[in-house]
């Protein structure tokens, strides 16, 4: 009987642990959002997976219409490599953008 045991406790941990990922995620939202730049989160793939509300505004699209379209559907250039940090700049509306990919292991 100590294997059920084992798999409740195991099951309340794996709970814990799915709440703290949820609030980390929650608190990571609402600084990302009170940035004064438009932040996307972008895949492997070049698809956007997550933005922040200041992306939105300055790309006139809700978040909706935004996730899993490619990155460079929004802006004036290509990009030559999403494996590698980078810079580049281009103009938008009149409007200097600067853009920069860091890569991250959290996609």
């Amino acid at each position: 009987m100590n294997y059920i045991r084992d798999i409740v406790e195991i099951s309340k941990s794996i709970e814990e642990s799915r709440k703290d990922s949820l609030e980390a995620q929650e608190i990571l939202e609402t600084i990302v959002n009170g940035l004064d730049h438009g932040v996307a989160f972008i895949n492997n793939e070049g698809e956007i997976v997550n933005s922040n509300q200041k992306f939105e505004y300055i790309f006139g699209i809700k978040k909706k219409d935004i996730i899993k379209r490619k990155i460079e559907e929004f802006l004036p250039f290509k990009i030559s490599s999403l494996a590698q940090d980078k810079t580049y700049t281009g103009t938008i509306e009149n409007k200097e953008i600067f853009f920069s990919i860091k890569r991250s292991k959290a996609f």
